[in-house]
């Protein structure tokens, strides 16, 4: 992803904090060419769609492998991003460089 921004990926997280992620799409400009958001008002993060995917399953393996708690409307969300969003060519590699590791 290329993102130009002030700030580093890690910035972006500590900017969401623990926010819960929103289902609509982030503005543009928001944060530099990121396509990400953070609505303090509403106490939500929007990201972009064609990422959602790779975060929801994320989510799983992190509450899977390590007991992770979800509540109901996180898990709702996450199960429509893992079917909007497939696995696409870079997570597969991605998965795979990991597991050879």
């Amino acid at each position: 992803m290329i993102c130009k921004t002030k700030l580093t990926i890690g910035g972006l997280n500590a900017e969401r904090s623990n926010l819960r992620y929103g289902a609509l799409d982030p503005k543009i400009g928001h944060y530099g060419e990121c396509d990400f958001e953070v609505d303090f008002k509403l106490h939500k993060t929007y990201i972009k769609p064609n990422i959602r995917g790779d975060i929801a399953r994320t989510y799983f393996y992190v509450r899977d492998t390590y007991g992770y708690q979800m509540n109901k409307q996180e898990i709702r969300i996450m199960r429509v991003w893992d079917k909007e969003d497939p696995v696409d060519a870079w997570e597969t590699t991605r998965i795979s460089l990991i597991n050879s590791n």
